[in-house]
């Protein structure tokens, strides 16, 4: 179990890192593109995405915390199937969705929490998960973050910084703070 688990968290840390600083990919924009749009668009090519908007269609809704929950949700189940075959594209539409969930502003633990309780009203892998699947979906999404701090990306003014509004990082006061 420890091995698979450290196995995963490369996994993820790697296809994170790939994602974030290979330039010649265009997948990690259409990913990011993907944190801003609604659950019927999730998945459109970008040409049907283009179409729709020279048709006048008004843009999607902004990004809320539920809507970055139920994406994380929908992605993460099918990012463990995928990544066993060696297929990382699912892996990258759950990174997305972490960054949007991280570009709000959203401390880790409120993600968490709302990833649960949407995984509570409709499960995408038709069962609850199993406690290790449910402790390496927050080590992925503590992965997204903890890269994302490290590469210097601050989250926008008009979230809580990350700390909840009470003035604290999120951190249970036993970790020191990231450098």
């Amino acid at each position: 179990f420890i091995l698979w688990k450290m196995a995963a968290g490369l996994l993820a840390q790697a296809a994170l890192s790939a994602a974030l600083s290979s330039p010649l990919s265009g997948c990690w924009s259409r990913c990011d593109a993907v944190t801003r749009l609604a659950s019927p668009t999730l998945f459109c090519t970008p040409s049907v995405r283009l179409a729709v908007a020279a048709e006048g269609t008004p843009p999607p809704a902004p990004l809320t915390l539920s809507k970055v929950a139920e994406l994380v949700e929908a992605t993460f189940v099918r990012a463990c199937m995928d990544a066993a075959r060696g297929d990382v594209t699912t892996l990258k539409l759950f990174i997305a969705s972490a960054v949007g969930g991280y570009r709000l502003g959203v401390p880790l633990p409120a993600l968490g929490s709302a990833v649960a309780a949407c995984e509570a009203e409709h499960s995408t892998a038709g069962r609850p998960l199993l406690p290790e699947e449910a402790e390496l979906r927050t080590l992925w999404l503590s992965l997204v973050y903890l890269t994302l701090e490290a590469e210097g990306e601050a989250a926008p003014p008009g979230g809580d910084g990350g700390d909840g509004g009470d003035g604290r990082d999120g951190r249970d006061g036993g970790e020191e703070p990231l450098a």
